[in-house]
């Protein structure tokens, strides 16, 4: 692929990334959320929000090498996730400063990871059993 088609996949796909952990922010803060206290995310937040999901988005190229073996795969791209999301949320959002949601960030990262790695799996799954059904059938013997 393109390094052009490669930026704006990743950045096309960074933007349904951001979407997607908007909604479930919100979601999560409008069920933690009570009369008196309710949590809408800052524009900080917003935009710490979407350089996650960028920078998420790029590593996940690390799924596409296919010279690697696809459990080293998931490991780097785990490690790469975890440490983006250190620095961009922990790190830059203050959660290190408040234990309880320190704790509660890094338990949704981890299950919102183990989700995503349980639907990749299925998806490359299908994929590899419809692309083994599509070959053309060929003739042993001639």
């Amino acid at each position: 692929m393109k390094a052009s088609g490669t930026i704006t996949n990743i950045l096309k796909n960074g933007c349904v990334l951001f979407t997607i952990i908007t909604l479930i922010t919100y979601g999560v803060g409008a069920i933690l959320s009570n009369a008196e206290k309710s949590f809408i995310p800052t524009l900080q937040w917003i935009l710490l929000f979407f350089a996650f999901s960028i920078l998420l988005s790029g590593a996940a190229q690390i799924m596409h090498l296919d010279k690697i073996a696809l459990p080293v795969r998931y490991l780097l791209h785990f490690l790469t996730s975890a440490a983006l999301y250190t620095i961009v949320v922990v790190l830059c959002g203050g959660f290190y400063k408040n234990g309880t949601m320190l704790l509660l960030s890094i338990l949704l990262f981890i299950a919102g990871y183990i989700v995503f790695a349980v639907f990749y799996s299925i998806r490359n799954r299908k994929r590899s059993g419809t692309a083994k059904k599509k070959e053309e059938y060929k003739s042993v013997f001639h």
